[in-house]
């Protein structure tokens, strides 16, 4: 997880030498992120750090530049993709344990099912 910075950061893998990067997401195939509509309030909360501020208005454009390299990358097989097949019932900053644990065994019962392929992808030279 790069945060804001890179939040999929796989060219910074694919930077150091890694070539068979397995990337895990948290949402669904098809997913998009939207423009921030706290932009004009965080300009104010972080006029000392205008930097942060453009990372964060630029985040969704970044964020979806990536998804669109990761998909071909993905339809080309040089990518494992793993992503939950439903929405998970957190939000960004949950604190509910229910809503946790459901959204771990969502992850895990999706890599459970992936295994072999995942074995198999990482195995290949």
């Amino acid at each position: 997880d790069g945060g804001v910075s890179d939040s999929v950061p796989l060219a910074y893998f694919e930077g150091l030498g890694y070539n068979r990067n397995l990337v895990i997401l948290t949402q669904c195939k098809g997913y998009r992120k939207k423009k921030n509509k706290l932009i004009p309030l965080m300009k104010l909360k972080y006029k000392s750090y205008p930097k942060l501020v453009e990372a964060m208005a630029n985040r969704h454009t970044v964020y979806n530049k990536t998804l669109e390299i990761i998909e071909k990358k993905e339809r080309r097989g040089e990518v494992f993709v793993l992503r939950p097949p439903r929405p998970l019932p957190v939000s960004r900053v949950e604190k509910d344990p229910e809503k946790l644990k459901e959204a771990y065994q969502i992850g895990r019962e999706t890599a459970e099912a992936c295994l072999d392929e995942i074995k198999k992808f990482l195995s290949l030279n």
